[in-house]
């Protein structure tokens, strides 16, 4: 049974430790056991009763009036919130349940009822990148193993593809060829496959060469498909070089345009760099396509 201290009780639900304490003590919210040590510890069933708990409160339930619910009931008030509300907080902090349980069909029905009210773009910039960034500090803090980040990392890869192949684009006037990929030793693909999604919801043709790529494969494949954009991006490990290896793109392909993202932004002085235009967000690339000229 995977056990759980309070620091992980914290960390997972957003809920400050000596909050958590005095729901304990005052409304026997959760009941922590002892290790043969005498250390207090959590089980998974406390871990998601206290979420559940942390949604309802920050709906604006009373804590004095959630004690008195059944779990039963908790869990009732929790799903008609995430079905009926707009409430990022608390899909989150559902997510996390979802996360910890492995549960694939919450994970993906939360993306769903999200997608439904704000739209598929808005999910993964208001919702999935937000979790991610505080799941990503959950493992480096070992509160969680990285494997849950793949586990879900996994699902929100599926739903991107399937919602690229699946898509019915808007007709662009002129369509560019667009190809967009990860560098070498580069694997958070998400953002990027966004991007891909975006572009691809714009009308034009795309190619995701995905994770990894060698940039002499990027070179083959755009001299023999003469892209008219090239999308790029890392959020962790950028070329050793990476104003030369942007160099050694734009000479092997003069002409193309080069769009970075992620931590490529950081480079000093790469705004001055010609032909190449860093994008922070998807709202800034969904910009940039929307002002490019015939």
């Amino acid at each position: 049974m995977k056990q759980f201290t309070i620091k992980d009780l914290e960390q997972l639900s957003g809920i400050k430790a000596h909050t958590i304490r005095i729901w304990e003590r005052r409304y026997n919210i959760i009941k922590p056991f002892r290790t043969d040590t005498n250390r207090r510890r959590y089980s998974g069933a406390d871990l998601r009763r206290i979420i559940n708990v942390a949604i309802l409160n920050g709906s604006g339930l009373k804590i004095s009036k959630i004690a008195a619910m059944t779990d039963d009931q908790i869990n009732s008030r929790v799903a008609a919130i995430m079905i009926s509300g707009d409430m990022t907080a608390s899909e989150i902090e559902s997510l996390i349940l979802a996360m910890t349980a492995l549960d694939r069909k919450s994970v993906a029905g939360i993306l769903d009822r999200s997608a439904a009210l704000r739209g598929l773009e808005a999910t993964y910039t208001d919702v999935v990148f937000p979790f991610m960034k505080r799941v990503g500090l959950m493992w480096q803090t070992e509160t969680i193993s990285p494997g849950y980040e793949h586990f879900v990392t996994g699902i929100f890869r599926n739903i991107l593809i399937k919602a690229i192949e699946t898509m019915e684009p808007v007709k662009a006037t002129r369509p560019r060829r667009i190809l967009l990929y990860l560098p070498e030793n580069e694997m958070h693909e998400l953002p990027l496959l966004l991007f891909t999604y975006i572009a691809a919801m714009e009308g034009n043709e795309v190619i995701y060469l995905g994770q990894m790529t060698p940039l002499t494969s990027v070179i083959e494949i755009s001299e023999s498909w003469n892209p008219d954009i090239i999308v790029t991006g890392a959020a962790t490990a950028l070329p050793p070089d990476p104003v030369r290896y942007l160099q050694q793109l734009m000479a092997a392909l003069p002409g193309t345009r080069i769009v970075t993202g992620g931590t490529f932004v950081t480079i000093p002085g790469i705004k001055r760099i010609k032909c190449v235009t860093p994008v922070r967000t998807s709202g800034e690339f969904r910009k940039f396509l929307s002002g490019l000229k015939d």
